[in-house]
């Protein structure tokens, strides 16, 4: 968060930072994604086009009220494809490390990680 104020030219202080913070929780809690999640499903992984050129994939999330949520995860599809190959278990450690924040159940990362890699090998990524 200070890199992000230093690049607006603002002095982080704890009052600025507390603000910042309320509003981000505010903003989760009106988009209905609160500390439980219950109410979340895993939908999809998508494929999108980055500002950059490259490809980087999307977990789609939906909750029981009928809103969709789309969670970037392995932003960074030309890289992977530069390398040439990836293990499962690294998948799997990078999409836990992108969606931690949400607390899913292991059940639904399982699922995710399953079509984040079906998602790599579509794009030609091999996945030992």
């Amino acid at each position: 968060m200070e890199r992000l104020l230093k690049r607006y030219s603002m002095t982080p202080d704890r009052k600025l930072t507390a603000a910042i913070r309320g509003k981000i929780e505010d903003a989760l809690e009106g988009a209905r994604v609160s500390e439980e999640r219950a109410d979340l499903t895993f939908e999809r992984v998508t494929v999108s086009r980055a500002s950059f050129g490259g490809e980087k994939l999307h977990v789609v999330l939906s909750s029981t009220h009928g809103n969709e949520y789309e969670y970037p995860v392995l932003t960074w599809v030309h890289k992977i494809q530069e390398w040439g190959r990836l293990s499962r278990d690294e998948i799997s450690e990078m999409v836990r490390s992108d969606l931690n924040e949400l607390k899913l159940d292991e059940s639904m990362l399982k699922d995710i990680i399953r079509s984040s890699v079906r998602a790599l090998r579509d794009r030609r990524i091999r996945v030992s």
